[in-house]
């Protein structure tokens, strides 16, 4: 009786230790399977900010950046430089090679402006041929010093065609620069930003 006892007590004690496995592997189970969430959470979320073509940034990731950097100077008044940049006479550039041309002109321009500016910085498509580039805790001549060294850099890519050899030829592009003032919001911002960009495009 004793020894039947002792071998039910063995069992109930081995199920217990048999379930408690158990409910530690559905825990860790369970958990890997929110980390797994939320990974792809957080890649469909990086996707949603990324320009599909480029790769950078794109025009909601810009907007939410820009606000905050103006947040942010707002509070402890540092230096804030905003550039636009657009393709010249791109339309000319889908109309004579075709579109597909004209995207790996789009993302040799992202590569280039991507491959200068620090990690601060932020460089997003703007819309079709225009890009956006935020510079915090930068002074007017810095920034103008970093758009011309992009500008020249860019002037002096030649595409070449696989099939022909030959060159796409120079391609250039122009900058509109702006520069935080107290009080400016967003869309004033950029406003500056794209008037100086058009006085560009005409010289």
């Amino acid at each position: 009786m004793l020894d039947e006892m002792q071998q039910e007590e063995e069992e109930d004690e081995w199920n217990s230790k048999r379930l408690t496995k158990k409910i530690m592997l559905d825990e860790m189970q369970e958990e890997e399977g929110w980390e797994h969430k939320k990974r792809e959470l957080e890649e469909v979320r990086s996707q949603s900010m990324r320009d599909p073509l480029t790769g950078i940034a794109n025009r909601r990731a810009f907007d939410a950046r820009l606000a905050a950097e103006l947040n942010s100077c707002s509070e402890d008044d540092s230096k804030l430089c905003l550039a636009l940049a657009d393709i010249d006479h791109f339309k000319k550039v889908n109309d004579t090679y075709g579109h597909r041309v004209g995207d790996e002109v789009l993302k040799v321009f992202a590569t280039i402006v991507s491959e200068n500016i620090k990690g601060q910085d932020m460089v997003a498509r703007y819309g079709g041929e225009e890009f956006a580039i935020i510079l915090p805790r930068t002074d007017v001549r810095s920034a103008f010093n970093l758009i011309d060294k992009i500008r020249q850099q860019f002037a002096k890519t030649n595409l070449i065609f696989k099939q022909s050899r030959q060159g796409l030829g120079q391609i250039t592009c122009s900058f509109g620069i702006a520069s935080y003032r107290p009080g400016v919001d967003a869309k004033t911002f950029v406003e500056q930003a794209d008037r100086k960009l058009y006085l560009a495009k005409d010289l």
